[in-house]
């Protein structure tokens, strides 16, 4: 990870390198291996769910004659090194589907197949028809643990009434481009692929099935979670008119897409053999962030895990409450960390480079130069923030002129949606690499000054 390069106040400095050490810590805290040590108990033979809600839901390996893993997503590789450190040779064998750079390491018998993301690809058909392959050998006497995370939605993609990639991959665009939300886009993927909206789990019946989640969606509605591969959508008549609608889309010319978009399925009905759990969303994230925050000095207020709208918006938003926060008129005084999660959208109309995250920072960034003493951190926890490999950026009272000073004019990078290289020119990105968790977006707003902790007395000698 790395901060910035160009010139500004020691505090400001200080105050950056606090920012980047909380979001580290929101990183370590979501980390999906240890999550699912966490949330599950193995004392061989049984294996106990999460305790709430009590009482815990057991299962008996010695009743089954295969334990198969399936999943799906950024944050599934690390959950299958979880779930295989926890049971080891219990495990008869497993398929994964993960993004392109993930698929290298060993985790005994489960298979890690690389896809591509975020665009559709025949990668994505094909990792489909294996996943159907292998769930379809499963039988009533088998258990079958799902891991499923944010990602899955173009990891896996098996396109009904034989429709071309390419046309369901450029609807996506156009409504990615318009700032449709992921519950929005995923209204329109469940529809349109084979295994979305429980159809895997009806290919996995009868046998026993438990799916573990990482959410990467805002209130955590799980069937949006990878468009639901193992857990069926409500019934919901007129959804997709009015996204269409909303975003201007004329299918007219694309009939086989449009009978495809008109079709309500009915949804799969949950039976016994089926659970279905959460155990990693954005605020696992956001108590680690607070954890750090309080053990570097500073008060520590997580305000959301629910922050949605335009990244144009925000920024200026986050700006104001930092002024608040500055001033003490929030009720907080500082030295204090505010901390947000959730997951902002980008209308593109423009040609730059760039992300939700560095987008929102962009947008913050002129009201924030009348800050003083204070920075905004915005980063996705995947590491890569509008596929640019970059994991947002920071901002403080210095941005603006800076950027200006290399004769760049910041309104007209954030009016062509460039605001990855607004960020670069200043050294301002925050780069963690891929990170293998994927539980939506973290922005942090540390206001100073930096907290004087009390040293430790030292010992007479």
């Amino acid at each position: 990870m790395t901060g910035s390069q160009g010139p500004r106040t020691t505090e400001a400095a200080s105050l950056r390198a606090d920012a980047l050490a909380i979001f580290n810590s929101g990183l370590d805290q979501a980390n999906p291996r240890d999550a699912v040590q966490r949330f599950l108990d193995w004392d061989a033979p049984i294996l106990a769910l999460d305790r709430h809600p009590a009482p815990p839901k057991l299962y008996d390996l010695n009743g089954f004659r295969h334990v198969w893993i399936i999943g799906a997503g950024k944050a599934s590789a690390a959950m299958a090194e979880g779930l295989h450190l926890l049971l080891g040779d219990q495990i008869t064998g497993g398929l994964v589907i993960v993004p392109e750079g993930q698929g290298d390491r060993n985790i005994g018998p489960i298979q890690l197949l690389e896809s591509s993301h975020p665009r559709l690809s025949p990668q994505s058909r094909n990792s489909a028809q294996k996943m159907a392959d292998f769930a379809s050998g499963m039988t009533g006497q088998d258990l079958c643990i799902a891991l499923i995370s944010g990602g899955a939605s173009a990891l896996v993609f098996d396109p009904v009434n034989d429709l071309e990639l390419a046309t369901i991959q450029s609807l996506i665009d156009q409504l990615s481009d318009g700032g449709a939300t992921i519950q929005e886009l995923n209204s329109v993927r469940r529809l349109l692929c084979r295994l979305k909206g429980g159809g895997l789990s009806r290919l996995i019946a009868p046998c026993e099935l438990l799916t573990l989640v990482a959410s990467d969606v805002v209130g955590n509605t799980l069937g949006d979670v990878g468009s639901g591969l193992t857990i069926s959508s409500p019934k919901a008549e007129g959804t997709v008119d009015k996204v269409l609608s909303k975003y201007r889309i004329d299918l007219s010319h694309q009939p086989k897409v449009s009978k495809a978009l008109r079709k309500i399925p009915e949804p799969a009905v949950p039976t016994e053999n089926e659970e279905v759990r959460l155990i990693l969303d954005n605020s696992t994230a956001l108590l680690g962030c607070a954890a750090k925050a309080r053990s570097l000095g500073y008060e520590a207020v997580a305000v959301t895990a629910s922050l949605v709208g335009s990244a144009r918006d925000l920024g200026p938003m986050l700006a104001q409450a930092s002024a608040e926060l500055l001033e003490g008129s929030s009720g907080l005084r500082p030295p204090a960390v505010l901390l947000f999660g959730g997951e902002s959208t980008v209308r593109i109309a423009g040609r730059g480079r760039g992300g939700r995250n560095q987008e929102l920072a962009l947008a913050a960034m002129k009201p924030w130069s009348a800050l003083k003493n204070a920075v905004l951190l915005s980063a996705g926890t995947d590491g890569d923030d509008g596929g640019t490999g970059v994991a947002g950026a920071v901002v403080d009272c210095h941005s603006w002129d800076r950027l200006c000073a290399l004769g760049e004019d910041p309104n007209r990078l954030l009016d062509d949606n460039d605001s990855g290289s607004a960020f670069e020119k200043l050294g301002d990105q925050v780069l963690t690499g891929i990170t293998g968790t994927n539980v939506m977006d973290l922005q942090i707003i540390v206001a100073g000054p930096k907290p004087v902790r009390p040293q430790r007395p030292l010992l007479p000698g």
